[in-house]
């Protein structure tokens, strides 16, 4: 299973004028505001809290039927600046963090799922057409991966879950897509894939190019190690 989530930083909503008085005491739990009060990057570790919060709930409700989405009981637990495990409904997910000075992106797995079985993309757009843009671009990306004809596949919903199909069958794997301000982003894996994406990361020739299974890489990218929110 997988989920993801992605928050555009510049987004008008995202600063601290934009925001009700009392979001921080609705949306997280009292030890996530504590980690806000001390960190000298609080909007940007506002972001990375609500976007492990979202992929954390995409992949927890494919397995959860009728899971609420009741943020403050979704409890992030950082573990490095690009790591963190989020607490909910009994379980823990491990996600992931790509950042730099444009977006947070977060990806949240299965702990048995190696990475390089998961494709992602990151996807710049514009004119109010993002649900529109994710889906084109997680259609052309994984029907190379497949082997198959775009206009074969299709990306169908199912109590509010994406799931790719072709030619009216479910493919095996799982599909979660995101968007937000001037960005979307989606992510893929499918066990059965594994050996493409294998090859794909191996370089073998004719295999899909790295930024095809990579996200999308903005300027100003900072390193995670030093970069207090990345």
């Amino acid at each position: 299973m997988i989920g993801n989530d992605i928050v555009d930083l510049r987004d008008p909503e995202n600063q601290t004028i934009a925001r009700h008085p009392r979001f921080d005491a609705r949306v997280f739990a009292p030890d996530e505001r504590a980690m806000l009060d001390e960190g000298a990057d609080g909007e940007r570790m506002r972001s990375m809290l609500w976007a492990a919060k979202e992929s954390a709930y995409k992949f927890l409700r494919r397995s959860i039927p009728g899971l609420v989405f009741s943020p403050p009981k979704y409890v992030v637990r950082l573990s490095s600046l690009v790591a963190a495990s989020v607490e909910a409904a009994g379980r823990r997910v491990p996600v992931r963090f790509d950042a730099c000075e444009d977006y947070v992106h977060c990806i949240a797995r299965d702990p048995r799922m190696a990475a390089e079985e998961i494709i992602a993309r990151i996807v710049p757009v514009a004119g109010g057409q993002e649900s529109v843009v994710v889906r084109l671009a997680a259609i052309a990306a994984l029907a190379e991966v497949l082997g198959e004809d775009p206009e074969s596949l299709r990306i169908e919903r199912n109590e509010r879950i994406p799931t790719l199909t072709r030619r009216g069958r479910a493919v095996p794997g799982t599909l979660s897509l995101s968007h937000h301000g001037r960005f979307a982003a989606f992510a893929w894996t499918s066990r059965g894939c594994a050996e493409v994406v294998g090859a794909i990361h191996d370089g073998v020739s004719g295999a899909l190019p790295p930024a095809a299974v990579s996200s999308f890489r903005c300027r100003g990218r900072r390193d995670p190690g030093k970069s207090p929110r990345s």
